[in-house]
């Protein structure tokens, strides 16, 4: 797919570290699926879309740190969107959503998407502090029932987002779904993962976004992140490196504390 120059329409500020880019133009997608965002002379990187028109960044790395600079007016390439995104089941009653800091982002949109077909949505969001939350009053707008954590306590309740989990699985949900750190989803895999249908979306390092690399690779399955996901049943993550290590963009394998 060729890359498209849009313009960047609107910048909005979600708290000190975390920026949506709201583009001159829109998205037919599925929520979990991703757009690949390319800024000449710097990168190319994978986003999932928070919005029809916008993807939300947190501040990392040299690149993210380039789109933090970005204006009003600037352009930017898009490939995309790319991937299999959440596969929300129109007679659902309940769903749960658990995030861990920008995984929030993708999963808003299905938040969003539940709540126009009469899906009760709770949330469960956990972030490393205040200056890296984000979609705060879009949460309590879209749930019955949410609980948002802070690591340090500067928001929310202090703790992990895994750490209360148990709060609610007393209730029954059709579908759980989950995006975050790899070592905090997989704990929500070990602790909820077959007991309610369980989703995932996961991330790697991507560079075409079309499955012809093979750069996002799981091992144990030869799952492509790009192409077979970056939405996963937890079936399918059975006998893979999920929560075990990824790969870094030589092929190495970086393995989760």
């Amino acid at each position: 797919m060729r890359i498209r120059v849009v313009r960047i329409r609107e910048i909005r500020d979600e708290s000190k570290y975390v920026k949506t880019f709201l583009l001159d133009t829109s998205f037919e997608f599925t929520p979990g699926q991703f757009i690949m965002v390319w800024i000449p002379g710097i990168d190319e990187k994978p986003f999932a879309l928070s919005s029809k028109d916008g993807f939300t960044v947190q501040i990392y790395g040299e690149f993210t740190k380039k789109m933090f600079s970005l204006k009003p007016g600037d352009k930017i390439g898009i490939r995309g969107p790319f991937g299999r995104g959440y596969h929300l089941k129109k007679d659902s009653k309940r769903i749960l959503l658990i995030s861990g800091g920008i995984g929030i982002s993708s999963l808003i949109p299905l938040a969003e998407e539940a709540r126009n077909l009469g899906i009760e949505v709770d949330i469960l969001a956990g972030f490393r502090s205040k200056d890296y939350m984000a979609f705060i009053e879009r949460i309590k707008s879209l749930s019955r029932n949410y609980l948002i954590a802070t690591d340090d306590g500067s928001f929310g309740v202090k703790g992990f987002v895994t750490d209360f989990i148990e709060k609610f699985l007393k209730k029954h949900y059709d579908q759980v779904f989950v995006c975050g750190p790899e070592i905090m989803m997989k704990k929500v895999f070990d602790k909820i993962s077959f007991k309610f249908e369980t989703q995932y979306s996961l991330s790697r390092y991507i560079k075409c976004g079309i499955g012809i690399c093979g750069s996002c690779v799981i091992d144990g399955k030869g799952l492509l992140v790009c192409k077979d996901g970056p939405v996963f049943y937890d079936r399918e993550l059975l006998g893979t490196s999920f929560g075990y290590y990824k790969r870094d963009e030589y092929g190495r394998r970086i393995y989760f504390k």
